[in-house]
């Protein structure tokens, strides 16, 4: 979780204000691969702990900054979809785990094999693009005006109007970035500190984005307390490990397939909203079931886990959404940081609780569930809108709807 943390704070900032998505994506993997391998061969658990620290960073700043590269590509209407369609791999690879270690018992042997399974990530070298609101941003408007017409190239569309485009472009310009071409490198390097250190106080410091990220934190901590918290709750109703994991795994697929087309057409915060309120439900009926039944609660456990494994799913999408491209990467990795408060408590409400009351552990995350439920009414729906490049944007978007 440490890495997790750490990956949060400094992949966001690196990404938004000194490197972009692209270069922090390829940093991220290279963590992944090398330090992968390297866990393999450590002797001594202090090495170990190291490795899968950087592990979990480069996973962390991996994840987040595909997820907003990936956002600032999609037009409207397919925001949504690929958004979630994303997330599939994760599931996929959540199943592969317990298969790999269910043939794969030597724990050596099965870090090679995990490794192994990250090396495609060198081809990102390649054929990762930059992201062209985020060069826009920059005052990059030729970088991004070549990657727009690859895009079209590739899309099979008419070439865009250059100075139509340009036009376009050099209005994403963010207004604290200094024209590089004016500047020394000592006074570049300055300014992405005191840029990192601005993205990070302007997501409180603006009264639109403070509100909408105290919501979104409480969300992400809600859904990462239930979502992890379901996984330890439900660890001791069945002997064998693999197949849990293998069935937790497996109910991301349908709960991210559900989400799709609710998301698309239904909304971003009914979606979230009727994730949480069903896994609440779920989670009450779930301690009314008889202890002794056991696939009977096995089956509500996977349908809990199903409902937050949505909601998880749309909350990324939605937290991607609600900031603009000058503070997206920063926004969503804060958000991610304050969701491992929900999953660092996750272990000890079960391991505290459950000796008071079997059960108790479980009416906690039905409560949260439908608190965070609750909560999700007061963020503002991002379906059918366009993404935001800059707070000026926010701030013009808030007054023209009141």
């Amino acid at each position: 979780m440490s890495g997790v943390f750490i990956g949060s704070l400094v992949m966001g900032a690196l990404s938004d204000n000194v490197i972009g998505r692209r270069n922090t994506i390829i940093i991220s993997a290279c963590l992944i691969i090398v330090f992968g391998f390297a866990t393999a061969f450590t002797k001594s658990y202090t090495t170990f702990v190291i490795t899968r620290f950087f592990i979990a960073v480069g996973a962390t700043g991996s994840f987040q900054n595909s997820f907003s590269l990936l956002t600032e590509f999609c037009d409207i209407g397919n925001r949504a979809t690929i958004g979630l369609f994303s997330n599939l791999p994760f599931a996929i690879g959540y199943m592969g785990i317990p298969l790999f270690a269910y043939y794969i018992r030597n724990w050596v042997t099965l870090q090679i094999a995990f490794s192994i399974s990250t090396l495609p990530l060198i081809c990102y070298f390649w054929f990762l693009p930059s992201s062209p609101r985020w060069l826009a941003l920059r005052r990059r408007e030729e970088e991004a005006l070549k990657i727009l017409n690859q895009m079209a190239k590739i899309n099979r569309k008419p070439k865009p109007n250059r100075l139509e485009l340009m036009t376009i472009l050099k209005s994403c310009k963010d207004e604290r970035i200094l024209n590089q071409s004016n500047i020394t490198a000592l006074q570049s390097i300055l300014q992405a500190f005191k840029n990192i250190g601005n993205g990070y106080v302007s997501i409180v410091r603006n009264g639109e984005l403070r509100k909408r990220s105290f919501l979104i934190w409480f969300l992400f901590i809600s859904v990462t307390l239930v979502y992890y918290g379901l996984s330890f709750d439900t660890a001791l109703i069945t002997r064998d490990p693999f197949i849990l994991v293998f069935l937790g795994g497996l109910m991301e697929l349908p709960g991210y397939t559900i989400a799709m087309p609710l998301a698309t057409k239904w909304g971003r915060k009914p979606t979230v909203a009727s994730s949480f309120f069903i896994t609440g439900v779920v989670c009450l009926i779930f301690v009314l079931s008889p202890q002794n039944y056991e696939t009977i609660r096995i089956v509500f456990a996977m349908i809990g886990k199903l409902f937050i494994s949505s909601a998880f799913a749309v909350i990324y999408l939605l937290g991607a959404e609600l900031y603009p491209t000058s503070e997206r990467a920063t926004g969503l990795s804060c958000a991610v940081l304050m969701g491992r408060i929900g999953s660092i408590s996750a272990p000890y409400i079960v391991d505290l609780t459950r000796p008071v009351y079997s059960n108790f552990p479980t009416i906690i995350f039905s409560a949260t569930s439908i608190l965070a439920g609750l909560v999700t009414f007061f963020l503002p729906e991002t379906k059918d809108t366009e993404l935001l490049d800059s707070i000026r944007s926010l701030e013009n978007q808030v007054i023209n709807e009141s």
